[in-house]
């Protein structure tokens, strides 16, 4: 039986189909973020990265709190973006906190608002 690849990755050095996993899907609030503030060649891999997100849950955290706080950061770069990534699994407060959501659960949607 051959393995099964769980991890989604995190490097851009291969032609790797990002859709194969997206088995998971993000908020249509976050794909909308997405296709706003990425380039259309990036978008399907920024999607795969947040997918990260979205697999592993954010404890007892709104589901889009962390992946909107990892599209803020990113600024629309993809590396920027795995960066964020990165931290979330480190720890996910780190990266509310970089984002300037840490103290206010509803940063995010405030944030959202000043984006429209």
């Amino acid at each position: 039986m051959a393995a099964v690849r769980t991890e989604l990755p995190l490097q851009n050095n291969s032609k790797t189909d990002y859709r194969s996993h997206m088995n998971r899907h993000l908020s249509d609030r976050v794909s909308n973020h997405i296709e706003k503030m990425f380039d259309p060649s990036n978008i399907e891999q920024a999607k795969a990265l947040l997918l990260q997100i979205s697999k592993t849950g954010s404890g007892n955290q709104a589901p889009d709190r962390c992946e909107i706080a990892a599209l803020k950061i990113s600024c629309g770069s993809v590396e920027k973006l795995r960066l964020a990534v990165e931290l979330y699994h480190l720890d996910f407060r780190d990266l509310l906190m970089s984002a300037g959501f840490g103290c206010d659960i509803r940063a995010h949607e405030k944030w959202e608002s000043n984006c429209i």
